[in-house]
């Protein structure tokens, strides 16, 4: 349609058009509509969204931002802009030094996740650590909270050398481009981890320093923090080395671990016999729409023999508890077998997440504006829905009771290793 535009006209149309955008007006282009923004989102929302009740009158002005800030804690609006750094992170793509922190007022920034292949973790830096102060070009500085952690680290320029202090040693480091990633595997005597190589890409590399001298001799510990990124790539090689040391216990960890991508879920459902090809989830959408997922099915597979048993807290969720169902619904793992984190001193007991919905992203084709909205609820193979209940020892998984979240020597691991021990026997 834009061909038959003369010259002359195109550069008013092309003001008209722009105006229009700017005012939140709808006009008509070569007998097509164009939506405003506000439209556009309006539309979307009510076409898609069930994540509860939705009023637009209540929205403050009359914008996108406005309108997802109606919608549950799950929905979202983002730019282009914003948009484009989402899908840089969601591939792993990431700047800075990688690390999660906490706050612990007087005493620094605890440290509650290194990522995969990140400056912080190869320059020694471990969950647990508390970064206590830091130096560059010589000039000392204590960190007494988070703040004066992050103003430190965010007037760091990329490549520049700095060190970060903690309670046990100091390491040198800078802020850099990385490909995160998000698988580990550790035996008694060795482990394997996944690192930049030749052209930036990562490669499996094996490290005795994350053996766990406490794992029985046939088992491997295999964690996954998110999905996102080449987890599955990963994922697979890992079940190689895994298929390839012969071993019989599997220890999924599955801690902290929010979710991610779907597919990717289904596609890490594939590597085991038991559950390939066979269906993952299912989604209901609005009015009553229902499709179901299919799990992948890849040549390297761990085998109905092998004892699996996975790790969970209250902060996995969504595709980490989809994946559950998963195991659970084709008796790779049983609820017994699942140890939940149950935190000493809190209300109630422990339970994964509760998260049995799905968010989709609708990008709206003229200005590339995107919402992301809670569009179905989803049930595992059997039925079942654990949104906003969770896994619990209601459903018979074991509770492992644990002082903290994040430990530097992981005792509610070994704890779980000590149970599976006995019961095996």
């Amino acid at each position: 349609m834009y061909q038959d535009i003369k010259k002359s006209n195109f550069f008013k149309i092309s003001i008209c058009l722009f105006v229009a955008i700017i005012l939140g007006l709808s006009v008509v282009f070569g007998g097509c509509i164009i939506q405003s923004s506000y439209d556009w989102a309006l539309e979307t929302i009510e076409k898609n969204y069930v994540g509860g009740e939705f009023d637009p009158s209540l929205a403050e002005e009359k914008t996108p931002a406005a309108l997802a800030a109606l919608l549950d804690k799950y929905s979202a609006y983002y730019t282009k802009e914003e948009y484009d750094e989402v899908i840089k992170s969601n591939a792993g793509e990431f700047y800075g030094i990688g690390v999660s922190l906490q706050q612990i007022e007087g005493a620094g920034a605890l440290i509650v996740s290194v990522s995969g292949n990140s400056p912080a973790l190869k320059a020694g830096l471990k969950t647990g650590d508390i970064i206590i102060g830091g130096e560059v070009d010589g000039e000392s500085v204590t960190f007494e909270n988070y703040a004066q952690f992050s103003e430190f680290i965010a007037a760091r320029a990329k490549g520049e050398q700095f060190i970060l202090r903690t309670e046990d040693g100091e390491y040198t480091l800078s802020k850099e481009s990385f490909t995160q990633s998000y698988v580990t595997m550790r035996t008694k005597d060795t482990g394997w981890e996944f690192r930049s190589s030749v052209g930036d890409s990562l490669a499996l590399f094996e490290n005795k320093d994350l053996s766990l001298d406490f794992l029985p001799e046939d088992a491997a510990y295999i964690k996954l923090s998110q999905f996102y990124g080449g987890a599955v790539n990963e994922f697979g090689r890992v079940v190689e080395k895994f298929n390839a040391y012969s071993m019989n216990t599997l220890i999924l960890d599955l801690r902290s671990n929010g979710g991610g991508y779907v597919n990717v879920m289904q596609s890490i459902g594939g590597y085991f016999v038991k559950s390939a090809s066979k269906v993952a989830m299912t989604a209901v959408y609005k009015g009553g729409k229902s499709e179901k997922y299919y799990c992948g099915n890849h040549p390297q597979k761990i085998g109905e023999g092998v004892q699996v048993y996975i790790l969970a807290n209250s902060g996995t969720a969504s595709a980490s508890e989809a994946l559950i169902g998963v195991l659970v619904d084709y008796g790779i793992c049983s609820y017994e077998n699942i140890f939940i984190s149950d935190y000493i001193g809190q209300s109630s007991p422990g339970r994964t997440y509760g998260k049995g919905i799905m968010q989709s992203m609708y990008v709206n084709s003229w200005t590339k504006e995107v919402l992301k909205l809670t569009c179905a609820k989803i049930y595992w193979p059997n039925g079942k829905c654990i949104h906003d209940i969770g896994l619990t020892a209601e459903d018979g998984c074991t509770l492992v009771q644990t002082e903290n979240t994040v430990t530097k020597e992981d005792k509610e691991l070994k704890d779980v290793v000590e149970i599976i021990k006995t019961r095996q026997g």
